[in-house]
């Protein structure tokens, strides 16, 4: 799996198997301050 997510629990996530397998990187979030979806990526700014 590669790719991103947040969760209604406040967390951040980043899973790539491929590269780090059993690895993920997680970060709180304390606040949203700014998301945007374009074509080509995701933006997610937070505190």
């Amino acid at each position: 799996m590669i790719g991103a997510d947040y969760d209604a629990q406040h967390w951040f996530r980043e899973k790539n198997d491929k590269f780090w397998p059993g690895q993920e990187f997680g970060l709180e979030i304390d606040q949203i301050l700014h998301q945007q979806r374009s074509k080509y990526q995701d933006v997610l700014v937070f505190k």
